[in-house]
C-alpha cells in the first residue's frame, strides 16, 4: 500500500478505538472480579453449609468500597496467610 494514500477504513478508527478501549476496560473489570472472587472461595470452609447466607451477603455488600471514579469494587477478604493481590 502507498504510504500517501488514506486507509480505506480510515473514517471507522474512532469507532475502533472506541471498541478497544470498551474491551480493555472490560477485561479489566472481569479480571479484577476473578481475584476477588478467587479470594472469596479460598476464605469458604470446606463444609459450606456452616455458612449463614445472609451474613455472608452482608460481607460482600459492605466490603465495597468506592474507587476514585466513582465506581466501586469489592474489597477482598484474605485468608491468614495469602498474599496480597496485585492492583490491576
Amino acid at each position: 500500500m502507498n504510504a500517501t494514500l488514506p486507509c480505506p477504513c480510515q473514517e471507522r478508527l474512532p469507532y475502533s478505538g472506541l471498541m478497544w478501549r470498551f474491551l480493555w476496560e472490560y477485561h479489566l473489570t472481569v479480571l479484577r472480579w476473578a481475584r476477588w472472587a478467587r479470594t472469596e472461595v479460598e476464605a469458604w470452609p470446606e463444609d459450606l453449609s456452616r455458612l449463614d447466607a445472609t451474613t455472608e451477603f452482608r460481607k460482600v455488600v459492605s466490603a465495597a468500597v468506592s474507587l476514585p471514579d466513582g465506581t466501586w469494587q469489592p474489597e477482598p477478604r484474605r485468608r491468614k496467610g495469602n498474599p496480597p493481590l496485585h492492583s490491576v
